[in-house]
């Protein structure tokens, strides 16, 4: 999975270069039908395991990131329909985000920036500005930036999570298998979930250290999530050319 999915033209948040820009509301979400898996916080496992598989997967680096699985084909979200809406519920906040995104250049610094290709942008003043007449961030903006802030808090708390996870040895890479009506079956190779053998075989001081950090009840909410697995074959209808 790419590390910054559907952006295109990532370019620093400026004050000069983009001052009359305004954002339209994004009626069609389309930027991300092509997406297989999102990351996701350990603050929307919750939610999150209402809709989506939450399991765990290689990054480009070997580590591991929490993901919401979107499809079992390469390339497929099967949250977003025909017309470019979210079919679910709950909408991963990696997703609510875009256009915005913090540059990881500079990991002590978190710097603003935007893609310049997303269509919603526009100097005509449709939808919500991101500066006002004096240069100053709009306070759509200031939302914007603490949602982004809020994020990243909880993006370096999940790491350390899934950290955690990989150091007590209970995750276990895995083959899913997928069924469809009409009998044609997929796999999804290389995804890793938490072994209930390898849970509780932890010790009681292992085990009470995960419910008092709050891991053991996000632990719980991943297995649950795994039940959505059977819904994509409910889901996956071939989209119109």
């Amino acid at each position: 999975m790419a590390e910054l999915l559907f952006y295109k033209k990532v370019a620093v948040l400026d004050k000069v270069r983009h001052l009359n820009y305004s954002l339209k509301n994004f009626e069609n979400l389309n930027f991300a039908a092509n997406i297989q898996s999102v990351l996701l916080t350990g603050s929307e496992y919750i939610e999150a395991s209402k809709e989506y598989p939450i399991v765990f997967i290689k990054a480009p680096d070997g580590s591991l990131m929490s993901v919401a699985l979107l499809g079992f084909r390469t390339g497929q979200n099967l949250y977003v329909n025909k017309e470019g809406r979210w079919n679910a519920r709950y909408i991963p906040a990696y997703v609510r985000r875009y256009p915005f995104i913090f540059s990881d250049s500079a990991p002590e610094q978190l710097v603003v920036c935007i893609d310049e290709e997303c269509p919603e942008f526009n100097n005509e003043g449709k939808g919500v500005r991101l500066f006002d007449d004096t240069s100053a961030p709009s306070p759509f903006m200031n939302n914007m930036i603490q949602f982004m802030q809020d994020y990243q808090t909880d993006f370096v708390r999940t790491r350390a999570f899934v950290e955690n996870l990989q150091k007590l040895n209970v995750l276990k890479e895995n083959t899913i298998s997928i069924k469809l009506g009409n009998g044609e079956e997929f796999t999804v190779n290389g995804v890793l979930i938490v072994d209930e053998a390898l849970l509780n075989a932890l010790n009681d001081e292992q085990l009470l250290k995960l419910a008092r950090n709050g891991e053991l009840g996000r632990i719980h909410a991943h297995l649950i999530s795994l039940s959505n697995l059977k819904n994509f074959a409910i889901l996956d209808v071939p989209k119109p050319a």
